[in-house]
């Protein structure tokens, strides 16, 4: 039975010997088929080709940038500079990875990377458990990112000290990605001056010779410092090899094609970041105040031209921030402020004097084509002292179209010989170019009767704020027009390598007798005209106000009226520039506001800049220890002399009123409507109301200085008191609008 059994199967396990020999043979021919088929297209006709697109797959050439080079302050502050920033990862393809190091590890590294970027340890823990589980099964991804973002070199060094990653990379597997992003250490400070950059996609060669194009990362500048010295700046690239490692990650490789990249020169400005921030922080207060359309300052070295500040802000919502650069690159019809040109030539060219008379009776019409030119003063006529001081247009048409109707072009070229046609040569980008017309240039810019008259008080061209500063500067400077300048020199491993010296425009814009007439008129401005707010008793201003219509966009005009729009609104260039101190000046300051008159309360050069003017004068002033009196000098100014007096009843509350009147036993007589705050005519002994406007400067004098500081800073301003004793004058006027600025109260 069992023999016939044996029989049976014999022929099956013989069939299945043969089918699995067959097998076998019919898989060594395809492994020999494979091998065949791999060797050929290695080595084949096509082998090289082959070759090469495996290898530009998985080793590919990559552009590397060389830091770019750091912008510094005059003080050598940092505020530029580029920053590498690190994501770290860990690659599970490594040879000598070990899993039950990584699950020993694992929920350490989690509470750790948890306590460092916030969030659950649990999520972390479960996000890269999944990541390695998916690996396992599929190989893929290798590498993941462990930190949640880009981190600083110092945050780095920090997370590679963590659990895993403190392990060798090839046994623990940590590596990381870098970038290279440009920082600056005062954050908004001078931002639009200093300029921006951002990632750039460019298509270069094949280092190699071959005819594949590269992408490669760059830096592209945008605007400001960045963008005028970026060759100096940008340095020069270089080339690394890697191996593609994922998607995500490719590893550096040695190669004989790696070439180090080279870093950028530093640029060194004129810019101090102590007054940059008084400028900024003053300019912002102030347009959000008086909700300012926007508003800029500029603070340049009398002696150098060098800008010390520079600060262009537009109001968001409840802050402001850097968006176009007016100071430099704006252009506008500069109004009254221009008037210092026009006595200029009136003085050098047309020999007038400061105690000329000049008729000045408003309305007037003066020319054939009777345009009407006003004023708000009611004088008929003036002195040409007085003239600048109050800001007389009638006095300034008039003059100038008396000097020059039948010579227009000696007043056009006197102004050329001012630097007023020309770009001013700063070395930064976007510098605006004046508009000024002359009669060469036809009837349809230069209208005989209309163009000149125009240009006597600042309209009928456009120039930059900085130009205008640059004018004003060249007076404080005895008529040498300096070149404004924002870089002074070029530096490379700490070794000046190029220097950027002071430059001259024009060494002599007119005579010393014609220098001297002009600063007269700019102090009569701040002492009896429409500057006298800058008047305090610690330096001496000179100064020129100006509001200046602005006309609007053609479409927003209303009908034959360019300066009005179509719901009868109006808008102003509000202006105050001038330089201190002004027996020996240090400083020139330029401030300007855009305002509409329906929006802005006080859109005056000398109501809306002249409270940013004085306060960036303000705190200049308190920086320069030299400027200050001796203890000596104080003691001496504050020492009072005792000397019989009658009996006098300061201004204040109706009650401290009231009860002084009846221990000196006064009788005084009672013409007030309530109990507030009241005034004394102590020749009469009347009490009446003390009028205090909201949001407007109190008349404080009068008052002891108890009370005058109380109301003064209840109205927002600061408080410098001289002398002792009761306030006899106030540096700014009282009813004006308060907008933050010092006031000086002279106590006697």
């Amino acid at each position: 039975m069992s023999k016939d059994k044996d029989k049976k199967t014999a022929p099956i396990k013989s069939s299945i010997r043969i089918r699995v020999q067959i097998l076998y043979l019919l898989m060594v021919f395809l492994g020999l088929g494979i091998l065949a088929r791999v060797l050929y297209i290695q080595y084949g006709p096509n082998g090289d080709d082959y070759r090469a697109q495996g290898e530009r797959k998985s080793i590919k050439l990559f552009r590397t940038e060389g830091m770019r080079g750091d912008i510094y302050s005059r003080d050598m502050e940092l505020i530029a500079t580029s920053q590498k920033f690190y994501m770290v990862g860990i690659d599970f393809g490594i040879d000598k990875f070990n899993t039950a190091t990584w699950k020993k590890n694992l929920p350490v590294l989690s509470r750790q990377l948890a306590s460092m970027f916030g969030g659950s340890a649990d999520k972390y823990s479960n996000d890269l458990s999944r990541s390695f589980n998916i690996y396992k099964r599929d190989s893929t991804p290798r590498y993941v990112r462990v930190t949640p973002r880009w981190v600083s070199q110092r945050e780095r060094d920090k997370v590679l000290g963590f659990a895993q990653l403190n392990l060798k990379p090839n046994v623990g597997g940590r590596n990381y990605e870098d970038k290279i992003e440009r920082v600056q250490p005062f954050g908004e400070l001078a931002a639009r001056t200093i300029g921006r950059t951002s990632p750039n996609v460019v298509s270069i060669d094949d280092p190699q010779g071959g005819s594949k194009k590269y992408s490669a990362y760059d830096v592209r500048p945008m605007y400001g410092l960045e963008l005028s010295f970026n060759d100096y700046l940008q340095g020069t690239a270089g080339w690394e090899m890697r191996q593609k490692i994922n998607n995500k990650f490719w590893a550096p490789v040695e190669s004989p094609y790696n070439v180090e990249p080279q870093d950028g020169s530093d640029v060194i400005t004129t810019l101090d970041m102590e007054i940059q921030d008084i400028a900024e922080s003053v300019l912002s207060a102030q347009i959000l105040k008086m909700n300012a359309d926007w508003g800029c300052v500029a603070v340049m070295e009398v002696a150098t031209g060098e800008l010390r500040a520079i600060a262009n802000l537009t109001p968001y919502g409840e802050r402001c921030r850097e968006d176009n650069n007016y100071i430099i690159g704006g252009r506008f019809e500069p109004g009254s402020t221009f008037k210092l040109a026009s006595l200029m030539t009136l003085i050098e060219l047309g020999g007038y004097e400061l105690d000329q008379k000049v008729i000045t009776k408003s309305p007037a019409r003066i020319g054939k084509r009777k345009a009407a030119y006003e004023d708000t003063h009611p004088k008929d006529t003036m002195t040409v002292l007085e003239m600048f001081a109050e800001s007389s247009n009638v006095g300034f048409v008039r003059s100038v179209r008396d000097e020059f109707k039948d010579t227009p072009e000696k007043y056009l070229d006197f102004l050329e010989s001012l630097g007023l046609k020309d770009t001013l040569g700063t070395g930064v980008r976007g510098e605006a170019k004046p508009v000024m017309w002359s009669p060469k240039d036809g009837a349809r810019y230069w209208q005989h009767d209309l163009t000149l008259n125009q240009m006597a008080y600042g309209y009928g061209f456009e120039i930059s704020p900085l130009h205008t500063l640059t004018l004003y500067n060249a007076v404080a400077n005895g008529g040498k027009m300096v070149r404004p300048r924002l870089v002074t020199a070029i530096s490379r491993f700490g070794e000046i390598i190029e220097e950027f010296p002071v430059e001259y425009i024009n060494t002599k814009i007119c005579s010393d007798e014609t220098i001297e007439k002009l600063r007269q008129c700019m102090e009569g401005v701040v002492d009896s005209g429409t500057g006298s707010a800058l008047r305090n008793p610690y330096y001496k201003v000179a100064a020129k106000t100006g509001t200046a219509r602005m006309a609007f966009p053609a479409d927003e005009r209303a009908a034959g009226d360019a300066y009005m729009n179509k719901s009868g609104a109006r808008q102003y260039l509000a202006t105050m520039v001038g330089y201190f101190p002004a027996d020996n000046p240090k400083y020139s300051i330029i401030v300007c506001f855009k305002a509409n008159n329906r929006k802005c309360p006080n859109y005056y050069g000398a109501g809306l800049a002249g409270p940013v003017f004085k306060a960036v004068a303000d705190r200049l002033y308190a920086k320069h220890v030299e400027w200050q009196p001796s203890v000596e000098q104080k003691i001496k100014s504050d020492t009072i002399v005792h000397t019989p007096a009658p009996a006098h009843i300061k201004h204040g509350m109706y009650d401290d009123v009231h009860y002084a009147a009846k221990e000196l036993d006064q009788k005084l007589i009672y013409n007030t409507s309530n109990d507030a705050w009241v005034k004394v005519d102590n020749k009469t002994q009347e009490i009446t109301d003390a009028t205090i406007g909201e949001g407007k400067v109190p008349n404080v004098v009068g008052m002891g200085a108890k009370d005058a500081l109380y109301l003064m800073e209840k109205a927002g301003l600061k408080v410098l008191f001289e002398g002792r004793g009761v306030v006899t004058r106030q540096s700014v006027t009282a009813g004006s609008y308060a907008a933050g600025q010092t006031v000086v109260l002279t106590l006697k």
